[in-house]
């Protein structure tokens, strides 16, 4: 069964690294970078200002910032370390079978050894629930939106040859149920009955 299912894993990979072009590696790349998406989530910020006022957007912030650490020391730090499954890039068979982004010439962008799960999609994830549920009463369709753009990072990650599906998906699991846990048990029953 498990054997079956890394098959799937593989021929995926596969598909979608098989897809490569080179402006669609400068798209991917661009995708993949986590600072390339600052000022979207600036903007994600702003508005959190709009609706909570400059005390609670304070507050937001901090939560916000204790979800992102948690979701990426919890995937990168705890689980890829006792996991340690190798990220197809390093997999002594598939490897060499996949194309990579060359960052500079001759420096092929591979990601660590182990893969499972992904800290992108943990992290993306994460900020896609947080927000998501904390701005629903205002926004109600913004979390399908941001969880929209947590799916394109994913791919772009599988895309890129350093991540299995499984790894994005166990990714978006860590990382939304961190962010539900603490929009829950936090923020909603004691920051939002605060809040004017």
């Amino acid at each position: 069964m498990i054997e079956w299912l890394e098959s799937i894993d593989q021929s995926i990979v596969l598909f979608i690294n098989g897809l490569h072009q080179p402006w669609l590696d400068e798209v991917m790349w661009l995708i993949s970078g986590k600072w390339s998406w600052f000022p979207f989530y600036y903007g994600l910020l702003y508005y959190a200002y709009r609706t909570f006022g400059p005390v609670h957007c304070l507050y937001f912030v901090l939560t916000l910032f204790v979800v992102i650490v948690l979701s990426d020391v919890v995937s990168s730090q705890i689980i890829k370390k006792l996991v340690e499954r190798v990220r197809p890039s390093h997999h002594l068979f598939l490897g060499p079978r996949l194309h990579y982004y060359e960052k500079s010439p001759g420096d092929f962008y591979r990601g660590g050894e182990f893969g499972f799960v992904s800290s992108h999609a943990a992290n993306f994830f994460a900020i896609a629930v947080f927000y998501g549920m904390s701005l629903k009463s205002i926004f109600p369709r913004v979390i399908y939106f941001l969880i929209g753009v947590a799916c394109i990072v994913g791919i772009s990650r599988i895309y890129l040859g350093v991540h299995y599906l499984s790894d994005i998906i166990g990714g978006a699991i860590v990382g939304g149920s961190i962010a539900l846990l603490i929009w829950h048990f936090f923020w909603n029953k004691i920051i939002v009955p605060k809040i004017p």
